[in-house]
């Protein structure tokens, strides 16, 4: 089935001319790059010197939804913490497919990687953190909104991982679908067992699986923190 998934729609916005950053941000379950694509164009602005990647994930069955198919970056059986019942498989080829984005980006404007952020909601958010651990040279940074860390059992067996990538993550503490124990417990284990050395973590009162104006504009101001103007 891996081989037959077929990735959707770019977006792309900000600056399409000579940017010298560029942010790949990924949608959630059941989404779209359209899901995201206002936002950011409301947003960019404050980042005038990145291009924004907004891609759409394959439509694929999701085994937690009865099977139905639909704009999803791997497959989820349950919530299990343990990751053994995790598509490992596809969180990985979904973070491969997101690193490649990038360095098309970086190599038609020639950016250097450390001028490169990933990031996404939700599943979105999930794969960006595999991309930043896995990507084979150091990025500028990870942002995870309302995401956790999935596939470790997968990531784990890489070895080597960048644990030195800075990587932000944003809550919602009402949060139904990805708790914030969940959240909080991803922290601990990207700190703990990952050993990453730069990881944040901010919860937002009142904020479910979603993002509110104050939480969205923290996670610009991540973004051009992450990413100063030259």
């Amino acid at each position: 089935m891996a081989a037959a998934l077929r990735y959707g729609e770019i977006a792309l916005v900000g600056n399409k001319l000579n940017p010298n950053s560029v942010v790949v941000f990924s949608h959630g379950l059941g989404d779209t790059c359209a899901g995201w694509a206002g936002s950011f164009r409301a947003l960019a602005s404050r980042v005038p010197h990145a291009l924004f990647v907004l891609p759409t994930a394959p439509n694929q069955p999701v085994t937690l939804n009865g099977g139905a198919r639909m704009p999803s970056w791997y497959d989820i059986a349950s919530f299990d913490t343990d990751g053994r019942r995790e598509d490992g498989d596809g969180v990985l080829r979904s973070a491969q497919y997101i690193l490649k984005l990038v360095d098309d980006q970086r190599t038609k404007f020639n950016i250097p990687p450390h001028r490169a952020v990933v990031g996404g909601f939700s599943q979105g958010a999930v794969i960006s953190i595999a991309a930043g651990l896995t990507s084979p040279t150091k990025l500028a940074g990870v942002i995870s909104v309302s995401g956790y860390v999935g596939g470790r059992l997968a990531i784990q067996a890489l070895g080597e991982l960048q644990r030195e990538v800075p990587i932000r993550m944003f809550h919602g503490k009402e949060d139904p679908m990805i708790p914030l124990q969940m959240s909080r417990g991803s922290r601990d284990l990207l700190t703990g067992l990952f050993k990453c050395k730069n990881v944040t973590h901010r919860e937002y009162d009142g904020v479910g699986h979603g993002c509110n104006e104050p939480e969205l504009d923290d996670v610009f101001a991540a973004i051009a923190e992450l990413l100063p103007p030259l």
